[in-house]
């Protein structure tokens, strides 16, 4: 017998609409379980840890009585910090950590130093997304914080210590000398430490520091010949301190291959599925290339292998999701080659890099043929505060580096037909030195100028 095959009737235009529903749906469904599963979680306990810096005058414990450090802390967008409960030592590089910070949540931290019940000083205020580490508050005690029935016995001479980080090419036969003055001094830098043999990691020390006082240092790097060939920021410390890392980088040049190595760190939630994106470019450049692409972890390792010897380089990195920037690092200046090179990537706090050029007016010679230049930075919304440094090189500071507020010019004296070079940063916090390196946007475009 012949079978037969009957045709099953068409469907409605009815439930055709409602079967092109029901797929939407379930594609849809499968997109949010999928978000959900690879979102973060937020609002779960989590850990902020550091160390404290501890430069200066330590109190004096007297009967009843002893100097404490109180961590404190609160929501990037409250009005008031509020005491965390957790107590530290009064000591240079004691750890603390603050285990009930909510993931996923931006704060604000300090450490308030008290004797007894006596608030003496505040550190610094720094910025992080839960989970972090790695943070640091720093202190820089006077004799003028201190009340005088606390003021230790401290000798005459008391010292400053640390290391050299010196990046970039380094001749045979370089020394590092170390100048020093009391912050906020008008005075010519002196000689602290001299003719120290140049090398990544080298120690120096100075026994002659006046404790309880606040002092400026800057490294100057000099060829066998005694060229200059470069120079550190200031570093500023209260006597004693210890452990104080200043970093020069070389402008010696030697067009040998090099490399720049590092790590990212990372703070707060990350996304599953995210990705490092880490890149470079020579300074004065205005575009980035990319050094790599990673997986997206704390403390991920990088390196780049294909750099010149004295060449200086900016060094950045974007946290990004499906190749699209969640969040961007601070930018690294490096002579290569360089190691131990530290981005920061904050997933709760995201500051753009200014786009716009500093602005410079020349003004009237004076009689030496100098000229007092004012340079006006761009203003940004979320700034709270400036550092410009203006040098000889593209990426130099040996003409002016400080920090201003919003709005605030800076006057810098550099001779006639001289090229210079102006560049600037913005910070979301108030009191961050340019070493809190995690504070700060990257850097602008470099403008190169001359007066007449």
């Amino acid at each position: 017998m012949e079978s037969t095959t009957e045709a099953s009737p068409a469907p409605s235009k009815n439930k055709l609409v409602q079967y092109l529903l029901i797929g939407a749906a379930v594609v849809i469904g499968l997109a949010v379980i999928g978000n959900l599963i690879n979102k973060p979680k937020v609002g779960a306990p989590s850990a902020i840890a550091g160390i404290i810096n501890f430069n200066g005058l330590k109190p004096q414990d007297q009967p009843n009585q002893a100097a404490s450090i109180r961590l404190m802390a609160k929501a990037a967008k409250a009005t008031d910090f509020t005491d965390t409960g957790i107590t530290i030592p009064v000591a240079d590089q004691a750890p603390w950590q603050w285990s009930n910070a909510d993931a996923g949540t931006t704060y604000q931290l300090r450490a308030d130093g008290y004797f007894g019940t006596q608030l003496i000083k505040s550190s610094n205020v720094i910025t992080a997304t839960a989970p972090a580490s790695d943070q640091v508050l720093t202190f820089n005690i006077t004799r003028a914080d201190l009340p005088e029935g606390i003021l230790p016995e401290e000798p005459a001479g008391v010292v400053v210590s640390g290391s050299l980080a010196i990046n970039g090419y380094i001749p045979t036969g370089s020394t590092v000398t170390i100048f020093g003055r009391e912050a906020g001094s008008e005075s010519d830098f002196q000689p602290a430490v001299i003719d120290i043999p140049a090398a990544n990691g080298a120690k120096w020390s100075y026994d002659q520091a006046a404790a309880g006082t606040l002092y400026d240092y800057q490294a100057e790097l000099y060829d066998a010949q005694g060229t200059f060939i470069g120079q550190s920021s200031y570093l500023t410390v209260t006597a004693p301190a210890a452990n104080e890392v200043v970093t020069v980088n070389s402008t010696a040049v030697s067009q040998e291959p090099a490399s720049l190595a590092g790590t990212v760190k990372l703070q707060g939630p990350i996304t599953q599925n995210s990705t490092l994106l880490v890149l470079q470019r020579q300074v004065g450049d205005p575009d980035y290339s990319v050094i790599n692409r990673y997986p997206a972890a704390n403390n991920t390792a990088w390196t780049w292998a294909e750099a010149v010897s004295g060449t200086t380089y900016e060094v950045t990195a974007a946290l990004q999701v499906n190749e699209q920037d969640q969040a961007t690092g601070n930018v690294i200046t490096a002579a290569a080659p360089a190691e131990a090179l530290t981005i920061l990537i904050d997933t709760g706090v995201n500051l753009s890099a200014p786009t716009e050029l500093p602005q410079v007016s020349c003004g009237e010679p004076d009689a030496t043929n100098h000229y007092n230049a004012k340079v006006n930075l761009p203003q940004y919304q979320a700034a709270k505060l400036y550092y410009l440094e203006v040098g000889t090189s593209a990426g130099a500071n040996n003409t002016y580096q400080d920090t201003l507020p919003p709005n605030q010019s800076a006057t810098v004296f550099v001779p006639a037909a001289s090229p210079h070079f102006a560049r600037y940063t913005y910070s979301a916090c108030t009191d961050c030195t340019i070493d809190d390196t995690g504070n700060w946007a990257g850097w602008s475009p470099t403008l190169g100028f001359q007066c007449p």
